[in-house]
């Protein structure tokens, strides 16, 4: 995964997962799909830092599940939420090359949570200038001017002990100019590209918990408004100006049930229902170009996934040997392991499609814990000298090692 500038006049910044063009990734606020295609173009420079507690990437197709986009990966962006009593301001002011362009960048948070818990919210705000910057000195910027300011806050609301309701809103406001001439209006230069963006999000949640913890109960919506004045043109065309307009709006459901053995496994089954609907306005009146469009998903989903502990092999075994059955905490006994794997599952369709075949998949996947990763073992604690039990293990567990290792050479080579 890598983040690239694909335009020096426009700043068009996308992100790229197992080598595809980033309109192949789908971009989610709060697992919602509210990034639209041309939300996406300029979208994760219009998101500012502040606002992000974690960034989530899901790596491989995933359209049954995240959306139509997701076919070489996923990004799940996760806002703050108000955790304690607090503000804190900020500035950054970075020089691109040495030719005096600057970046002024100014963030402010605030925070504020009842004593005992039940209602809490964040509020935020940021004030972006970034000068163009002419790297080679021909009179067209390299990267573009940018000015951006967004404001924005997320608040919940704990009816109960076992309830919550939580409401999310940003508004942003940037412009940014590239080509020849950023002084002078678009349709005086010989190269420009400039946008003026207006985007307004709001996001509405309600999660419900039983006192069991066995069930939960999710229920959201969504929307997202983006209008945007735009100038795409060269040679000081006059008709390159236009004007955007786009609305994504969902609404859904969902009910997870854990069940402590479900015929011969542990498993958890997930079901819900959600309603996408994406509106388009595309029209450059200079060029005679006037385009609509109107996208309606009905969609429905389930899924039951069955789950065991892992079992260590065959490190375990060995384990067991050295110390004669002996119930001990060692890192050596859980380097590798296997869990079976296995669910079906019926994507989301639109409803004149049915009736509905469902897909199964199944898998066993192994994982391997690195060096760096390991403690809280009897064998990982640093010692004067080493443990005679510990070497003893050692010594069983390495022929395991060394006969897994001339595998996979064996099929790395037949492989080539």
């Amino acid at each position: 995964m890598r983040v690239e500038n694909d335009c020096q006049n426009c700043g068009f910044t996308q992100v790229r997962i197992n080598g595809l063009d980033g309109h192949y990734s789908q971009i989610l606020m709060n697992s919602r799909p509210v990034f639209s295609a041309l939300a996406g173009v300029y979208g994760l420079e219009q998101i500012p830092a502040n606002m992000i507690d974690r960034v989530e990437v899901m790596r491989g197709g995933g359209s049954a599940l995240f959306g139509s986009s997701a076919i070489g990966g996923t990004i799940n962006i996760i806002t703050k939420d108000p955790t304690d009593n607090s503000a804190a301001v900020s500035h950054t002011l970075t020089s691109i090359g040495v030719t005096g362009a600057l970046d002024n960048n100014t963030t402010v948070n605030a925070s504020v949570v009842h004593p005992e818990g039940r209602l809490g919210l964040f509020v935020y705000g940021q004030n972006r200038v970034r000068d163009g910057y002419d790297h080679d000195g021909d009179g067209y910027t390299e990267i573009a001017r940018l000015e951006g300011q967004t404001l924005g806050l997320r608040g919940f609301v704990k009816p109960t002990e076992l309830s919550r309701l939580t409401l999310e809103y940003h508004g942003t406001h940037e412009y940014r100019r590239g080509g020849d001439n950023i002084e002078l209006p678009p349709h005086e230069a010989m190269v420009a590209e400039e946008t003026r963006h207006r985007i307004n999000a709001v996001d509405l949640g309600y999660n419900l918990t039983s006192p069991t913890a066995s069930d939960r109960l999710s229920a959201y919506a969504a929307m997202q408004h983006t209008a945007r004045r735009s100038y795409y043109g060269s040679e000081k065309d006059p008709d390159a100006y236009g004007r955007t307009t786009d609305l994504v709006a969902l609404a859904g459901a969902q009910w997870t049930h854990s069940f402590r053995r479900l015929w011969f496994m542990p498993a958890e089954l997930v079901a819900g229902a959600e309603f996408n609907y994406n509106y388009l306005h595309d029209a450059t009146v200079g060029y005679d170009h006037d385009a609509r469009q109107h996208v309606r998903i009905y969609s429905a989903y389930a899924q039951n996934e069955w789950r065991d502990r892992p079992l260590g092999l065959p490190a375990r075994r060995a384990y067991r040997q050295a110390f004669h059955g002996q119930r001990r905490h060692s890192v050596a006994a859980r380097q590798h392991t296997l869990q079976p794997h296995a669910h079906a599952q019926l994507p989301p369709v639109l409803l004149h499609r049915l009736p509905l075949a469902p897909g199964l998949r199944r898998g066993f996947p192994r994982g391997h814990r690195g060096r760096r990763a390991r403690g809280h073992g009897a064998c990982s604690r640093p010692a004067p000298r080493k443990q005679p039990e510990c070497q003893r293990l050692r010594r069983l567990v390495q022929p395991y090692r060394r006969r897994a290792d001339q595998r996979t050479l064996r099929g790395l080579l037949h492989r080539s």
